[in-house]
């Protein structure tokens, strides 16, 4: 029995829950802890290579918007923990050097352009839905497009308030937040395109072959 299980059992048997209800407490308890390894995982190695902020910061901005905009789901946990892990830590050290290259001005038109995208993209495949878990009420694809907007939305103003404090404070790290912020959208509306769905299906086809072959 794995942690998961036996914290589930635990609960439920102190509370003397039913078996519905235990099922229901076993899958919170299994997304909670796949939340936990997968920030763990980031952090860890982006304190390795020093953006633990900036990989974290990419890992949400994907994390959040996914929750209402759908994409591809890995078919293991550890794959997507993997995939999470990589990406995070992948987009903020190139977000991190490209940095360096560019200017305020040059930013606002990367992130003008990001948002713009991320726009389209949401407008046109919002939100993709899984086997495992097909929207099949039009109500509910409707809010839920609706809600990716308004995520993209926030992210547009904790952008515009980095950009201000980079103002004030001539902090390039502000900047940095701002790119890292796109990355993440940008990553995650890619995974909403056909293409997207595709190359990410491949590349999990391929870690479960080398992660769990027997």
């Amino acid at each position: 029995m794995n942690i998961q299980d036996q914290l589930a059992k635990k609960i439920s048997d102190e509370l003397n829950l039913e078996e519905e209800q235990y099922e229901i407490i076993r899958y919170g308890a299994f997304v909670i802890m796949q939340i936990s390894l997968c920030i763990i995982a980031v952090a860890v190695f982006g304190l390795l290579f020093g953006v633990m902020l900036q990989a974290l910061i990419v890992s949400f901005s994907t994390s959040i918007l996914r929750q209402y905009s759908g994409g591809t789901h890995a078919s293991r946990p550890g794959s997507c923990a993997v995939i999470g892990t990589v990406v995070s830590v992948g987009l903020a050290l190139f977000m991190k050097y490209i940095g360096n290259f560019m200017n305020v001005n040059t930013i606002l038109i990367v992130d003008g352009i990001s948002f713009l995208i991320a726009f389209y993209i949401i407008n046109k495949y919002a939100p993709v839905d899984s086997k495992a878990k097909p929207i099949k009420s039009e109500a509910k694809r409707k809010k839920m497009r609706k809600r990716s907007f308004i995520i993209a939305a926030t992210y547009l103003i904790l952008s515009i308030v980095f950009l201000l404090s980079y103002q004030f404070t001539n902090n390039v790290d502000f900047y940095i937040f701002v790119l890292d912020i796109s990355g993440g959208m940008l990553f995650q509306v890619f995974s909403l395109t056909i293409i997207g769905r595709s190359v990410l299906a491949k590349i999990d086809q391929g870690l479960t072959r080398v992660m769990y072959r027997r």
